[in-house]
């Protein structure tokens, strides 16, 4: 049982002591609009709005080279996309069964479009991921989506690792820029 698993089933432990009248149980809510985007399962506003995101990062990406840059798209996941035990509550919450929600489903969308359209995409939920060490330091705070001090520095390592690889900082350089 991966790290995830602990938090559900400290949920439902909390539900079952809820029972005894302590505390309000968690009733799962039915999912926002915000959260279809993890569903496997095509929802029409959904892929209104990814084509809409399409157009207008074709269209960016399209004025960049214009001017002769290049775009870079960088993905900032959420902290459920990142750590288990948040992708586990926000499941239960949610009431997100089965195997048609995907945590990973926007990242890979994102990618899909910047390789279509001839622009770069880092994502950073690999690099989040690592440098996640529980109780030790986390890349998020606990009680909202924001980054810590670890978020960060491993955001700006991610960035720099990227952009040195592609030689993108050379050029910077020469640029003057």
């Amino acid at each position: 049982m991966g790290p995830g698993a602990s938090l559900g089933g400290r949920s439902q432990g909390y539900n079952l002591i809820a029972r005894t009248g302590l505390w309000t149980p968690i009733r799962p809510q039915h999912p926002r609009l915000e959260l279809r985007v993890y569903d496997s399962q095509a929802w029409p506003a959904v892929e209104d709005a990814w084509a809409k995101t399409a157009a207008v990062l074709r269209a960016l990406a399209q004025d960049v080279r214009e001017i002769g840059s290049r775009l870079l798209l960088v993905y900032v996941p959420s902290r459920m996309e990142v750590q288990d035990d948040s992708w586990a509550l926000t499941r239960f919450l949610y009431g997100l069964e089965g195997e048609r929600w995907d945590r990973g489903l926007v990242a890979r969308r994102l990618a899909r479009l910047g390789e279509a359209d001839g622009y770069a995409v880092l994502d950073l939920t690999a690099g989040l991921r690592r440098a996640d060490r529980g109780l030790l330091g986390r890349p998020y705070f606990d009680h909202d989506g924001h980054w810590t001090a670890i978020g960060h520095a491993t955001a700006a390592r991610e960035l720099h690792v990227f952009l040195e690889r592609r030689e993108w900082l050379e050029e910077c350089g020469r640029r003057g820029g």
